[in-house]
C-alpha cells in the first residue's frame, strides 16, 4: 500500500482532506495516524520526506507528528482505542504480502537507533582526529 493510498483511506475515514493545513485537533490526529501508518505499512519506503510530500509537509513535521502520536497513544486510552479501530479497518484492505514483518519497530525505535548511530559516528570521528 502506498502513502497516497493510505492518505485516500484516511480521507474517507475522516470525511475531509487530511492534507488541509488546519490546526484543528481532529485534522492533526488524522495526520499523525497517516504518518504512523506510512511508517508501518507503506511500500514506498521509510523516508520521512517522502511521507510528508504526499500531504505537503516536510520531514521535520512528520518526525514531530510521530513523536506526538506515540506520546498520545501511550497516555490517552480514548486515542489508542480510536487508532486501534481504524488500524483494524486498514489491515483488512492491505494485502497480507505487503504487511511488513517487523516486530513492534515503531518510530521511537528508529529515532533511538539514529541517535546511537550519530553518537557512534561522532566517537569514530574523534578517534580518527586523535590518530591523525
Amino acid at each position: 500500500m502506498t502513502c497516497k493510498e493510505i492518505k485516500d483511506f484516511l480521507d474517507k475515514e475522516a470525511g475531509f482532506d487530511i492534507s488541509e493545513k488546519k490546526r484543528l485537533l481532529e485534522f492533526i490526529k488524522f495526520r499523525w495516524l497517516y504518518y504512523h501508518f506510512c511508517v508501518r505499512y507503506s511500500t514506498d519506503g521509510l523516508s520521512y520526506q517522502r511521507i510528508g510530500n504526499v500531504i505537503g509537509m516536510v520531514h521535520a513535521t512528520v518526525l514531530h507528528g510521530l513523536n506526538s502520536f506515540n506520546n498520545y497513544y501511550e497516555t490517552d486510552k480514548d486515542f489508542s482505542k480510536w487508532v486501534n479501530e481504524i488500524e483494524s479497518k486498514i489491515l483488512k484492505i492491505i494485502p497480507k504480502k505487503e504487511i511488513k514483518k517487523v516486530s513492534k519497530l515503531d518510530s521511537m525505535d528508529v529515532l533511538k537507533m539514529r541517535l546511537v548511530i550519530k553518537r557512534q559516528s561522532k566517537k569514530i570521528h574523534q578517534l580518527m582526529n586523535k590518530s591523525a
